[in-house]
């Protein structure tokens, strides 16, 4: 993601601002955001339940859910792995509570669904 970001604002001009990652759970957010900044040196603003807290050009990092209704030029959708969404703790109710697995891997696309944030339009 980093090689990506860079990418984008270094040959597209588009700014660390118009650029959002999205993982599936809270903790992972900052540890991520922790590992962007420590190895690439890229801005990074943490996502909150306020949405973007920061004015400064950095990269929005955050849970999926908190990239609902937000709108990036560039969005990055990160640690969507098989056992990570859906997590593999719902495992548990594949042959037990079949309607529930369902359910809860229906939640889980729709989490992805709703990560991916719109893009950005511009007004004429």
């Amino acid at each position: 993601m980093a090689t990506l970001i860079k990418e984008r604002h270094g040959a597209y001009a588009a700014p660390h601002s118009a650029m959002a990652g999205a993982v599936p759970e809270g903790g992972p957010a900052q540890e991520f955001a922790h590992v962007l900044v420590s190895k690439s040196g890229i801005p990074v603003a943490l996502l909150g339940k306020e949405g973007v807290r920061s004015t400064l050009d950095a990269v929005r990092i955050g849970r999926m859910y908190r990239c609902r209704g937000l709108e990036f030029q560039r969005a990055f959708l990160t640690s969507v792995g098989a056992g990570q969404v859906p997590h593999q703790r719902i495992e548990q109710y594949r042959l037990s509570t079949p309607d529930r697995y369902r359910q809860e891997e229906q939640c889980a696309r729709s989490l992805v669904f709703v990560a991916e944030p719109g893009p950005v339009t511009s007004s004429s």
